[in-house]
């Protein structure tokens, strides 16, 4: 019976050994299930979160679209916040040089390829037509077309950051009496440095040639050598492009301004040569002396596509009391997207309103031809001209001053508002003059005239400092 027990006992103590090492190889078997289960998930998601991120292309698509929806409605928040996010892309460099390349992009040398991509999105692509016509040439003043400009010189873009610079110059100027900003002393000698290595592009050579001759002594880069401006025109003036076109006219016009080049006045078939350029053929309308030769030029430079030619055969119609053509071509002018026609419609009916020797008596104005001339000017300001809020800003500054109507009072700060928020100087200047005591609060909210907020956005985006160096 003792031995019985006893081979129990053994029996039992084998059982337990063998369900112990069971027990155990089987945690030890499930552990590294659970483990090779749980990194199977980990690896699993990791390649779904990769699948998840889309091509460089892709994103550059999608915030392409937010710039350009940013730039119409001229939202500076939407713009910023545009910037904000390209910066905050990380991918390599590889995909944003295969990128850069598909768009055919130049990258200027002191660029990386990401700048090149960053430059052109936020470049405003429309300041060439704007300042290709004296009719336009203020809204490369507008508070959001230099912020563009600021956004892409904050990726060294050479010409946003010389156009950029001379714009806050031009209004530094006309705002104060104090030295010059290093920084837009800074952003000059950079960018024409740069543009000078990069002359196979005709817009470099323009902007240098420039430098060489009638900017030489406002912007002070580079010495006045007429001879070196009309070498490096023509080096531009040999691309079939719209650059092209400006230099092979720019060419033509120094030869006018410069008697001491000791050249032929241009004549009107050496305009015309220039090619199908919308204001050489306005400048080769100017030399001829018959009416129809006129009217023809003028025509065939609104077919190249230059609206602004609408003005001056409008000007040319009323040269020969025909009114109503005349009126024609400003309306057409204004509708193809020059808001100084509708500008003129308006002077036509109530005289210019921000020079107060040019006003028309208002108490001989009927209350229908206000009316137009109100609709007109709104129509230029909603257009994007900020001389349309200053001429309604003066109309309704006369209004309320002979009336004393609250009414007019109320659109008048109205107007006032608006020409503020594009950036106008006359604007800001009104307000200080009118409204002392507000003068602080609209600095505030949207800065001062000089648009030293652009400046500060620009200094801690390069990086610059005060004694007109970059940080390293």
């Amino acid at each position: 019976m003792r031995l019985k027990i006893i081979d129990m006992l053994s029996n039992l103590e084998k059982f337990f050994r063998f369900s112990s090492c069971f027990l155990v190889l089987s945690f030890f078997f499930s552990k590294n299930a659970l483990s090779s289960s749980s990194e199977d998930y980990s690896s699993s998601e990791e390649r779904g979160q990769k699948a998840q991120i889309p091509s460089l292309k892709k994103t550059l698509e999608a915030l392409k679209s937010s710039i350009e929806a940013a730039k119409s409605e001229r939202s500076i928040a939407s713009l910023v916040q545009s910037s904000i996010n390209f910066d905050k892309l990380t991918y390599d460099s590889e995909d944003w040089e295969k990128n850069a390349k598909n768009l055919a992009l130049e990258k200027w040398p002191t660029q990386t390829w990401k700048q090149s991509i960053g430059g052109n999105l936020f470049y405003p692509q429309q300041i060439s037509n704007i300042l290709s016509s004296e009719s336009t040439h203020h809204l490369a003043r507008r508070r959001d077309i230099l912020w563009c400009l600021a956004l892409a010189a904050s990726h060294k873009h050479p010409v946003a950051q010389y156009y950029l610079a001379r714009k806050l110059d031009d209004i530094h100027d006309e705002h104060s009496s104090k030295p010059r900003p290093t920084l837009v002393t800074f952003l000059y000698k950079e960018s024409l440095d740069v543009l000078e290595k990069c002359l196979h592009v005709p817009q470099a050579c323009y902007i240098v040639a420039s430098n060489y001759a009638f900017e030489a002594s406002k912007v002070g880069m580079r010495e006045f050598n007429l001879k070196k401006s009309l070498e490096l025109h023509d080096k531009g003036a040999i691309h079939d492009s719209l650059w092209g076109y400006q230099n092979r006219l720019a060419l033509l016009l120094k030869r006018s301004l410069y008697p001491s080049l000791e050249l032929p006045l241009p004549t009107g078939k050496e305009y015309l040569a220039v090619g199908e350029y919308g204001p050489s053929y306005i400048h080769a309308a100017s030399l001829s002396k018959k009416f129809k030769k006129k009217e023809e030029l003028l025509k065939k430079a609104i077919s190249f596509n230059f609206p602004h030619a609408n003005l001056y055969l409008g000007a040319l119609y009323e040269e020969k009391d025909k009114v109503q053509e005349a009126l024609e071509c400003y309306e057409q002018a204004g509708y193809l997207g020059v808001p100084r026609g509708h500008i003129l419609l308006s002077q036509r009916l109530i005289g210019d309103q921000t020079l107060r020797y040019k006003t028309h008596d208002l108490t001989k104005i009927s209350r229908e031809d206000l009316e137009r001339s109100i609709a007109y000017l709104k129509k230029a300001g909603q257009a994007g001209d900020f001389e349309g809020w200053d001429q309604l800003l003066g109309l309704y500054r006369s209004l309320y001053e002979h009336y004393k109507n609250e009414e007019d009072f109320e659109q008048l700060l109205f107007a006032l508002e608006k020409g503020i928020q594009m950036g106008s100087s006359y604007a800001y200047r009104q307000t200080q003059s009118m409204f002392p005591s507000r003068y602080k609060k609209i600095l505030s909210t949207y800065g001062s005239p000089c648009h030293e907020n652009i400046l500060e956005y620009l200094s801690r985006k390069l990086k610059f400092d005060e004694r007109g160096e970059e940080k390293s």
